[in-house]
């Protein structure tokens, strides 16, 4: 078994990650969650509004094993 890497997201990985963050929640959260709060969390989850917490006060950073991202963590403030 590959050693897992955890470290800063690639520009490049953006759209890999928000993918698997967003069938996770698909699959676990969304459904204990109204309608409101499932579009609100996609909108927030939008790569652009994304890119912009980046690029102001959070960071993200993603576990690989292999050459598969298999966790994520975004932290701000």
């Amino acid at each position: 078994m590959s050693d897992v890497v955890i470290r800063g997201i690639a520009p490049a990985e953006l759209c890999e990650t928000i993918e698997l963050i967003r069938t996770s929640f698909n699959k676990f959260i969304a459904p204990g969650y109204t309608e409101e709060g499932i579009k609100m969390f996609f909108e927030f989850t939008d790569p652009e509004a994304t890119l912009k917490r980046l690029s102001q006060n959070a960071f993200m950073l993603v576990a690989h094993c292999g050459n598969k991202i298999i966790g994520v963590i975004e932290v701000r403030d």
